[in-house]
């Protein structure tokens, strides 16, 4: 900050304005006896102060509703000119306001740090918070700058800003941040003090970790339970009633699949620890050389043999690089072992980055200014949202089937040849059902992608005579339209619905009839040459890469040519939530698609349904009358036709 003197008015109409609990100061220039000021809401917790030089110095200011205590063993590790830190313990989390001067030495420093992040880590459930003046530039991929972010990783601190924190006429560097183990809901960079730094603003969920027990319920699949599960499968199905109706048939399938699954698949109660644990790539000779390491510490406070305290500090440099190659080799066998190389890299990169959140844990919603906390109000709640998107979106737009149907008609040759559909065998189900992700995901009943893996090739007849009969009379089954919907966080605050999208489950076999017609869709599109040169997307052996490259192209031709080149780039907003049901099977019919083809895709569309699950808690259900979910291969695909 560069002295507080003379700023304490300014400092306290940040205070109040901003409503902070916590804020911690480094450089305030003040000597001990000079922290005697007081605010309106605040007071100073914990200082350091400089004896025989001036400048310098940190403190951490609290709300005086806050109930907290001054680590006084921390802070007297502090060392001037080197490492100069205030500490705080409240209920739920320890705080230290470093300053690290920018011609302090790393090592002694590093030394120093790891000292003090050894004390309050150890036997300690508590979350660790780690802010203040580094002096060391994270936007330098330095020695120093790695060795700093490795020490704190090591003890699972992430850093939450990459943006230039000090910024000069002539440089932008980060060298103020916060480290933390636990989860930002917010950050922000603030210039609203004076000083020639920015200041970070953090908005922290923190939770007490205590070590008790928690119960959760999962159901067990295992290869015993798939062999067991289709035996009764196979002995089951030929004594299935025949049905005069494709729901009738397809309702028969079902209720004997989910049977047999909730009789074998049981689900089962498991309890287990909700303290933090050290890491996941952590062996268990890890674990022993960090007690050894704790030890050490120990031992040096009263030890300080000059040939011993080489040793400690060559061996905690040792079990630094023993915890980077773990880590590394933990990482690349994730990757190695991944059958989405690119998602589970993302995944690492977003876990490193302290961008992960669980899915749907401890979710808070805020609406018309009441905060809901219950899991099935959560999901009603998210059920109307996304239930509304399409009709607040579209709510000012001129659109109408017809309108849509005229401008196709004026500018679209209609297709003379009718599409009708090909009878599927039991092969063709077996086959497109390989192309489908194995995944543990489950729909509404509970059922995975992966449990029907098990029993593919034995209901695979049954599927085909039903789905032969649903292009026969024109009608998609209903029970294969209800989708479970996750909402999945993307960004901002969590306490906005608008922050989250959803994400759909269908029942497996609803996806493998609609690849089946896709595919035949697309086949007939293919053959009239019903598709335009330039759709890139949704089509097989095309990308949108293809596109930059055509784009490419026609940039360059342009300029050898001497002409100018003109771009514009258009981004449909919900785009996949908007599509009105209407004005695709008016579409659709335009291309050759008629009769009963027609009316199955129009059964397909219609009647739709979904339930939001939150922590295994529903919604009661909303009817789907515009727009499709992701989950749905063949909606996806809808937009080659629109």
């Amino acid at each position: 900050m560069q002295g507080m003197l003379g700023k304490e008015l300014e400092l306290e109409l940040f205070l109040k304005s901003s409503k902070i609990d916590v804020l911690c100061i480094t450089e305030h220039w003040l000597r001990e006896c000079q922290i005697i000021f007081n605010f309106d809401q605040h007071q100073v917790a914990s200082s350091f102060c400089r004896l025989s030089a001036i400048h310098g110095g940190s403190l951490i200011i609290v709300n005086k509703n806050l109930k907290y205590k001054e680590r006084n063993d921390i802070v007297c590790l502090s060392v001037e000119h080197s490492l100069e830190v205030a500490c705080i313990e409240i209920e739920n989390c320890i705080i230290l306001s470093v300053y690290r001067p920018p011609s302090a030495s790393y090592d002694f420093f590093e030394e120093k740090l790891e000292e003090i992040l050894c004390k309050v880590s150890f036997k300690n459930n508590k979350y660790i918070i780690v802010c203040g003046d580094f002096n060391i530039n994270l936007l330098e991929n330095t020695s120093i700058s790695k060795k700093f972010n490795l020490l704190l990783k090591s003890y699972n601190l992430v850093n939450l800003f990459l943006e230039p924190t000090r910024i000069t006429s002539s440089t932008a560097t980060c060298i103020d941040n916060v480290f933390t183990d636990a989860e930002a809901m917010q950050t922000l960079i603030t210039t609203d003090l004076s000083s020639d730094h920015c200041g970070q603003l953090v908005a922290l969920k923190c939770k007490v970790m205590k070590q008790v027990n928690k119960t959760s319920v999962f159901v067990p699949v295992n290869k015993k339970r798939m062999v067991r599960f289709r035996h009764n499968i196979g002995k089951h199905l030929p004594l299935l009633p025949v049905g005069t109706t494709v729901d009738t048939q397809y309702n028969n399938l079902s209720d004997c699949i989910n049977k047999e699954f909730n009789t074998i698949f049981t689900p089962k109660k498991v309890s287990h620890s909700q303290c933090k644990s050290f890491s996941d790539w952590a062996t268990a000779g890890i674990y022993k050389s960090r007690q050894r390491l704790y030890d050490l510490y120990a031992e040096k406070s009263y030890n300080h043999n000059e040939e011993f305290i080489l040793y400690v500090r060559n061996y905690s440099k040792l079990f630094k690089k023993v915890c980077y190659a773990a880590k590394s080799l933990n990482i690349k066998n994730k990757i190695k072992n991944s059958t989405n190389k690119t998602k589970m890299t993302w995944k690492i990169i977003d876990s490193e980055t302290g961008r992960v959140r669980d899915r749907n844990q401890d979710i808070e919603l805020c609406v018309d200014n009441t905060i809901i906390k219950s899991n099935e109000e959560i999901a009603i709640v998210f059920d109307k949202y996304f239930s509304d998107i399409p009709i607040s979106t579209t709510k000012s737009l001129e659109s109408s089937p017809a309108l849509a149907e005229s401008l196709l008609k004026d500018n679209v040759n209609e297709c003379k040849v009718s599409f009708t559909f090909r009878p599927i065998g039991a092969d063709d189900i077996v086959r497109i059902f390989r192309t489908i992700d194995i995944r543990n995901t489950t729909d509404l009943w509970g059922i995975s992608v992966k449990i029907i893996s098990s029993i593919i090739d034995v209901i695979a007849p049954h599927l085909a005579i039903i789905f032969n009969n649903c292009i026969k009379s024109g009608e998609f089954p209903d029970l294969m339209k209800h989708s479970k919907v996750i909402p999945l966080f993307k960004a901002g605050s969590m306490s906005d619905p608008s922050n989250f999208r959803p994400i759909s489950v269908l029942p497996t076999c609803s996806k493998i009839f609609e690849k089946i017609i896709l595919n035949q869709l697309v086949s007939h599109f293919n053959v009239n040459k019903l598709l335009h040169n330039n759709q890139f997307g949704f089509t097989k052996g095309r990308s949108t890469a293809d596109a930059g490259v055509e784009l490419y192209r026609y940039i360059v031709k342009a300029w050898e040519e001497s002409h100018d080149a003109l771009g514009v780039f258009c981004d449909l907003s919900k785009a996949f939530d908007c599509v009105q049901h209407e004005t695709l099977i008016g579409k659709l019919r335009h291309y050759g698609i008629k009769n009963t083809a027609l009316n199955l895709l129009t059964s397909y569309l219609h009647g739709r349904t979904q339930k939001v699950e939150v922590n295994g808690k529903r919604s009661s259900g909303s009817a789907v009358d515009m727009g499709y979910h992701r989950a749905q291969f063949l909606a996806l695909s809808s937009f080659l036709f629109i």
